[in-house]
Order: structure tokens, then sequence, then C-alpha cells
């Protein structure tokens, strides 16, 4: 360097092949000439490694060592060499130390691995190493059907391997982890993954919407475990959709299930019902499901939930009556336009069919002065009226009694009203497919 001014001085070096640095302090004299420095790079060390196979002896040639961003392969003895590795100072966590890992490199052999930690702090030594690498192994078995014994020709077979092992008490990297490898199983539902590392795989089986996941221990290099899988447990949901009248077919309606999946596919199935009405759905996994329906001709729509209890069941649903029409309000105690009318007792309002308790809400269903202001405070309840079975009748029970003379509104939303910002501020109730009332229904008294 040319034209250094006298005085303190900081030099530093960095080897752009090792990235070993060092660095010097010193001064400058006034009218020194050209002053030579040494600049020492950091200690180093080496370190010889010797890869074997599984069992310990025979050299594994043509595997891959890494140590940091160094990479050699073996030769023919199994060994790599390398130089220039930076010391570590004393008392270093072994999660700190360098590691070396080794991969073998031959066919069917590519996830066996070898891992362990390198703490050089001798400068100037050549360390020893030795590798054995860990092996694989596979697994091989059978998917089958919720009963345990019917084989799932052509399921979706996933095998995980698992992103650390635990080795000597120290959790490390594996260098497939994460891969997955994916098979359709044959027609007999069979299957076999090869080339696993030892250690923990993870196991997940699918069919549609049914599926099954378990952990595989593989302990014995170049051994087979046998593992089955049996798919969720799942039935069949049949029936029958008509029209109002009880009887008629109601052909060509647009069908759906709805039920859990246990895969990564949709939990629901469509159909399209016969000339006789009737739908079939399977396989659905056991538990609830809902089915649905849509007649476009006449606007009907169903709705049915059950709940299938175990595999293979056959749940008929029974003549499904499709809703073809808007609830509506068909009468009010007190009526329309009435007079004297008893301040002290609650409002009914019977309605054309059975709602949905879920979506009764004392702001889709209000009392209010007929001249303007707040709606009066009130419970709202829905229950069947005498003689019935079926939830067609809403008691509105205002907390205090009514004003006398004076005259109330009595409010049905239809749907939902928004705010100027799009929040809901209103939501009146829904029959069980979930239709609004057709229109904003009021009446005086």
């Amino acid at each position: 360097f040319a034209g250094v001014p006298p005085g303190a001085l900081t030099l530093e070096a960095t080897d752009p092949l090792t990235l070993l640095q060092g660095s010097v302090r010193g001064t400058v004299p006034s009218g020194a000439g050209t002053i030579t420095v040494n600049i020492p790079l950091q200690p180093t060390a080496s370190v010889v490694v010797r890869v074997t196979e599984p069992d310990g002896l025979t050299p594994a040639a043509n595997a891959t060592v890494k140590l940091g961003l160094l990479s050699a392969d073996t030769d023919a003895n199994g060994r790599v060499r390398f130089e220039n590795i930076k010391l570590l100072p004393p008392g270093v966590a072994p999660a700190n130390q360098y590691r070396i890992v080794a991969t073998a490199n031959q066919p069917g052999q590519t996830r066996s691995f070898a891992s362990a930690p390198f703490y050089p702090q001798t400068q100037g030594a050549e360390e020893q190493l030795v590798l054995t690498l860990r092996g694989v192994g596979s697994v091989a078995g059978q998917i089958l059907l919720g009963d345990g014994s019917t084989p799932a020709p052509g399921a979706q077979v996933e095998a995980v391997i698992p992103s650390t092992v635990q080795i000597a008490g120290v959790v490390v990297a594996v260098p497939s982890g994460g891969q997955k490898n994916t098979i359709v199983a044959d027609g007999e539902g069979r299957f076999r993954f090869d080339n696993l590392p030892i250690g923990t795989v993870e196991l997940a089986a699918f069919s549609l919407a049914q599926g099954a996941q378990t952990q595989v221990s593989l302990t014995t290099p170049g051994a087979v475990v046998t593992k089955n899988l049996i798919l969720t447990a799942s039935g069949t949901v049949t029936g029958r959709l008509v029209r109002p009248d009880g009887t008629t077919p109601a052909a060509g309606a647009e069908m759906l299930v709805g039920f859990t999946s246990a895969s990564n596919a949709l939990g629901s199935i469509l159909s399209v019902t016969g000339a006789d009405g009737r739908f079939s759905f399977s396989p659905v996994t056991v538990g609830r499901f809902t089915v649905t329906g849509t007649l476009l001709s006449t606007n009907g729509l169903i709705r049915f939930t059950g709940n299938l209890g175990s595999n293979g069941e056959i749940f008929n649903t029974g003549d499904l009556v499709l809703d073809e029409a808007f609830p509506v309000v068909v009468s009010t105690v007190p009526a329309a336009g009435a007079e004297n009318a008893d301040i002290n007792a609650p409002v009914e309002l019977l309605f054309s069919e059975p709602l949905d308790p879920a979506t009764l809400d004392n702001t889709g269903i209000f009392l209010r002065p007929a001249g303007g202001g707040v709606s009066v405070p009130a419970t709202v309840t829905l229950s069947a009226p005498s003689g019935e079975s079926v939830p067609r009748l809403v008691r509105l029970t205002p907390l205090q009694p009514l004003l006398s003379s004076t005259s109330y509104q009595l409010i049905v939303v239809d749907g939902e009203l928004l705010n100027a910002t799009g929040q809901v501020i209103n939501r009146g109730p829904r029959d069980l497919v979930g239709r609004p009332l057709p229109a904003l229904f009021s009446a005086t008294f």
C-alpha cells in the first residue's frame, strides 16, 4: 500500500479460497520507508474422514461428504481429507460445533447417511473421524377399506421422510428430510417404498375422502417392514326426494352430501335423482353428514342432517320433501289493526312452515312504537303450536308492559339489512332450508 500516513494502522486479510481471516495492528512511524508486515491467518487443522457401510467394516466408496461449504466424494477406501479447517475455541456447545455429513450415492441407497460433530482445537493437527452410514430400509403393505379386509385398489400412498432425527442425544437434520414419495396402490391395494432412511417415516393413504395415517419405525438396514393401513370407516346414504305433495318423485334434482374428509379430497359427493326421485351416496365417512338438494324447475330446496354410526352402514333418509315456498307470516296475535290489545300479553306470530331456531334474532323480529322510536326490549322464542309438532310459532315477550293508548308496529325482516358500512344490523328468520321471507312483514295494532 503506497501513501500510508504515519500513525495507527490495522491490516486485515481474507483467503478467498478458505475464507480464513487474520488481522494485525501497529503504528507507522514518521519517515519510515517500506515496511513489511506478516498477517497470520486463523489457526487451522485438517481431518481425514473414513466412511463405512452400515456393517461398520466395508468402505463406502463414492459417498459424498460435506463439512460446511466443503464437499468431496470418498475414494475406493471410503476416505476424504479436508484441510484448513478453522479451529474452534474451547467450550463450544455441541450445537455450534462443526458437523460432518456423509451420504451414500449407490442406487437404492441414496438416503443412507451418517452425521457426526467435528471439534478441532489443536493447530496443525490432522484429526481422524469414522462415519458409519445408517442404511436404508423398505416399507410394504396393503391399503384396506374401512372393514379391514377389502382391498382399496388405486389408493394414493405417501411416505414422508422426517426432517430431523436424534443421534447420540443430538437432534440432527436428515439430508433427505421433508421429501415425499407418492405412489398408487396396485389392483390389490398393495404398495412398497424402498430407499427409506433408518428412523421414523410418516405413512399415509388416501382414497376419495377416506384416509389413514401412521408412523413406521425402520431400525434394521436392508429390512422390509410390513404395515397395512385401514382407511376411514364409511357407509352409504340413500333416500328419495319428493315434491310437496309427499308422493310425486322429484326427478333430476341436484343432490350433494357433505361430510368430514379424512384426505386431501373434498368431503362431498354430487348426484342427481333418478326418475323415481331416488339418490345414493357412497362412500360417506362415518359421522355427521348433511344432504342438500335443489330442483331448479320448481325452485325447490331440501336440507337433511344425519349420522352414520359404523362402517358399512346404509342410512336411509326415507322420503325427503322438497320445500318449494318461502316462509310467510300466516297470522298474528293481536291481529293487524286490533284495538284494546292486552298490554301484558306476549305477541304471537304463526308462520307457514317451521323456522330454523338458529336464525331467530330480536333484530329480525321486533316491536316498536308506530310513531317511531327504538324497538321494545323483548325475548323471542320458537315453539310448536298447540296440537302440532313443528316449530312455527314465534312468541315475542316484552320485558315491560306495553304502553296503553299507544299503537305498535310488528316487524319481521326479510333476509339481512346492512348499514352504510356493510355491517348487518338486522337479521330476519329463515326456514329449515335457509329461505328468508320474500318481503318485509309489518302489522300495526
